[in-house]
């Protein structure tokens, strides 16, 4: 393995994807396995950044066995079970993170960071959903290991507390307004047999009954006609609806734009967590797709809707 040995520590957590996904009766080790394996080993340094990110690993767990539920495999130990093929695309990339990373050796972390560079697995998506992204990962990880480059002005997210406010101060977490919003964006993809989840998907969900409907009345926006108009311009998929899995419809890369520039606002108004309203604003900064088009031709600026945030959230954010 072009000499990247994998430590004791990743080992076990690979042989407890193995017996993970044995309890599971299932008959391949898939990625959701591997997360499993990472949760359940408990001490190692991706254990430490998932605790960092305010990540709730119980509910990681709980989502992912809700999802895959019980297989219909013979009971065994795993020994023998193979790799998926996004798992083994999980170790590989594991490997080139610990290159790029200058490590000699592939550890936990190093696994974590396999599990968000592959992007289509249901691991990736169930910590997108979380509210980690792969920058914010890797950054913790420098951060945990004492590397300078930890440094270079990336978002610390780092802290224990969720409702904690302030610069630096705390983690940025979705609010469960906004985990639901993702969940009914990737409904809607799945509903319109998209392939992936779009920044239109984003706008529809965060129109749910999160903040960002408060927003828009005090912007005076027609929510019904903006909604119309995202509809028109999405328009049906030609994948097959049978052939479709939840956790199987990945982020277009502008999508993922999106939720990197939410918590980019979130960061600077100083709240530390990142709700229906940042996902608006992060749908205007990124500024080159349709939905920021229909946003903007309502009338919406970008400065406009963070006064309006403000106004929500009056004492939580700075001018």
């Amino acid at each position: 393995m072009n000499g990247y040995n994998f430590t004791d520590r990743s080992r076990k957590v690979l042989q407890l994807a193995r017996e993970e996904s044995a309890r599971l009766q299932h008959e391949y080790v898939g990625t959701e396995h591997i997360l499993l394996g990472l949760i359940r080993e408990g001490e190692g340094v991706a254990a430490a950044v998932l605790t960092n990110l305010n990540v709730d690993q119980d509910e990681i767990r709980g989502t992912i066995e809700e999802t895959v539920k019980q297989g219909k495999g013979v009971a065994s130990d795993g020994a023998d079970l193979p790799y998926t093929s996004r798992a083994v695309k999980v170790l590989e990339l594991a490997m080139s993170e610990a290159r790029d990373l200058d490590h000699s050796y592939v550890g936990t972390e190093h696994l974590l960071l396999g599990l968000l560079r592959e992007e289509k697995g249901m691991a990736a998506q169930v910590l997108i959903d979380a509210g980690v992204t792969l920058e914010m990962a890797r950054h913790e990880t420098l951060r945990l290991l004492g590397r300078d480059d930890a440094r270079s002005g990336a978002p610390q997210v780092h802290g224990s507390s969720p409702v904690s406010r302030g610069r630096g101060t705390g983690g940025y977490n979705f609010t469960d307004k906004i985990r639901e919003g993702l969940q009914v964006a990737r409904e809607e993809a799945i509903r319109l047999h998209n392939e992936y989840v779009e920044t239109g998907h984003l706008l529809l969900a965060i129109l749910q009954g999160t903040e960002a409907t408060k927003v828009f009345e005090l912007l005076r926006v027609d929510v019904d006609a903006l909604e119309e108009r995202v509809r028109k311009g999405m328009g049906m998929g030609k994948r097959g609806q049978g052939a479709l899995d939840h956790f199987d419809v990945p982020y277009t890369s502008r999508a993922k734009k999106v939720l990197e520039y939410a918590m980019a606002e979130a960061r600077g108004l100083d709240h530390s967590f990142v709700g229906g309203e940042h996902v608006l604003l992060g749908l205007i900064r990124e500024g080159e797709g349709d939905v920021a088009e229909a946003i903007r031709a309502s009338g919406v600026t970008l400065e406009a809707t963070r006064a309006a945030v403000l106004q929500i959230h009056p004492g939580e954010g700075t001018s």
